[in-house]
C-alpha cells in the first residue's frame, strides 16, 4: 500500500498536515507525501483521540539519528532544555534566530494546490 498523497486531503487536513510537518515532525523535503506518523496524527486530532505527543517526539528523534541524511530535530527547544538543566554548552556555536517564518499567503497556499474561490456576488 503507497502512502497517501496530501493533495487528495480536506483543506483542514492540508493545513493541519503542513503544520505538523513544520512543527511537531519537521523535515526538509517536499510535503505531498504523507508519512504514517503524520497520517496517525492528522486522524488523532481530528477525532480528538489523546496521544503522547512527547514519545511521538522521542521517536522522531530517534529515526533522525538512525539516518545518515536527515538531521537532528528540535534544535532550539532541546537547547532551551539544556540551559534549563544548566548544561555547559560553551563549545557549541551560536546561530541567529530566522528573520523570516513560514506564513501562510497566496504562494504557500499554491504550494499546497489550494486555489482561491471566486468572489460571486
Amino acid at each position: 500500500m503507497d502512502k497517501p498523497s496530501a493533495h487528495n486531503w480536506t483543506v483542514i487536513s492540508r493545513v493541519l498536515h503542513h503544520m505538523i510537518c513544520s512543527i511537531i515532525l519537521p523535515r526538509d523535503e517536499h510535503r505531498d507525501e504523507v508519512s504514517y506518523y503524520e497520517a496517525f496524527l492528522i486522524d488523532s486530532i481530528l477525532t480528538g483521540r489523546r496521544i503522547h505527543l512527547g514519545y511521538m517526539m522521542m521517536m522522531h528523534i530517534i529515526s533522525c539519528c538512525k539516518s545518515k541524511t536527515r538531521v537532528l530535530p528540535y534544535g532550539r527547544f532541546l537547547t532551551r532544555v539544556f540551559k534549563d538543566v544548566d548544561v555547559d554548552l560553551s563549545k557549541e556555536i551560536d546561530f541567529e534566530a530566522p528573520n523570516i517564518y513560514n506564513t501562510y499567503d497566496d504562494q504557500s497556499m499554491g504550494r499546497m494546490k489550494f486555489e482561491k474561490a471566486l468572489d460571486v456576488s
